[in-house]
């Protein structure tokens, strides 16, 4: 890792086309080759046509890497979430974790009344919140086969929507 200053982007973008698994797998292989030589680490989630996406790494590679996913035309409405120094990451080993994790945000949906995942609606407390317990989510199948993550997330995933 670099001695540059650590940052933080969360964006938003809504799908341009309808999007199935060897699209989403596409993506991630690309994310898999760039990042790397980016020194750039995070989360990808697509759920209801929505993109949330956080990206982790030195200032000027996190913003040349944010100009570029704009001008994706897989996607359209990118909006900046958060953008902010940080002192480590959350997504370390990760060149792109991708959070295949629909159960997660229906479970969300139902303990919350929201009848959609809405990205371009969360707030700072909300995209940390939802970014800790991704990134401690370990898929029923990687569970069931011994691999868990030690980690447990400080903050309940409930409690993020039911705030006033």
């Amino acid at each position: 890792m670099s001695n540059l200053r650590l940052c933080r982007l969360y964006y938003a973008s809504t799908a341009t086309q309808e999007y199935l698994p060897h699209d989403i797998g596409n993506i991630l292989k690309s994310c898999k080759t760039v990042n790397p030589s980016l020194d750039v680490t995070g989360m990808l989630f697509f759920g209801e046509g929505y993109f949330l996406q956080c990206l982790e790494g030195s200032r000027e590679n996190i913003n040349y890497l944010y100009r570029k996913i704009a001008r994706d035309p897989r996607h359209k409405d990118v909006e900046l979430l958060e953008f902010k120094d940080i002192e480590e990451r959350y997504f370390e080993e990760w060149s792109m974790k991708y959070v295949n994790s629909a159960n997660v945000i229906f479970k969300i949906f139902k303990q919350t009344g929201l009848r959609k995942f809405n990205p371009y609606l969360l707030d700072s407390y909300a995209l940390n919140a939802m970014t800790e317990v991704f990134r401690d989510y370990v898929p029923p199948d990687k569970a069931e086969a011994g691999v868990l993550n030690t980690t447990k997330s400080k903050l309940n995933i409930f409690s993020i929507f039911s705030r006033a």
